[in-house]
């Protein structure tokens, strides 16, 4: 499998500049949309950015369990708190 990446890698380079041979048209980077502060888009991390809330809204949750008193059985704070939080 270690192996395979490469391969892919480098096939993908190899067309590149082939259909930039074939085409007459230089490989250069595209330019910036305007009205962006960065050159660099920052949209496609969109899911970086959903995982963030998700746990920020987990340790929210998991500070107010941990603020709740230990009573009562079966599956209460106290066994919640001792197990980890990833397993």
């Amino acid at each position: 499998m270690s192996v395979f990446w490469p391969l892919v890698l480098a096939a993908i380079v190899a067309a590149m500049q082939l259909s930039s041979a074939k085409s007459g048209i230089a490989l250069a980077a595209p330019k910036p949309a305007p009205g962006t502060v960065l050159a660099f888009p920052l949209a496609h991390l969109w899911f970086l950015y959903v995982l963030l809330g998700l746990y920020i809204l987990l340790l929210a949750v998991r500070s107010l369990m941990l603020a709740l008193p230990v009573r009562g059985r079966g599956l209460s704070v106290a066994k919640l708190r001792s197990r980890p939080v990833a397993c």
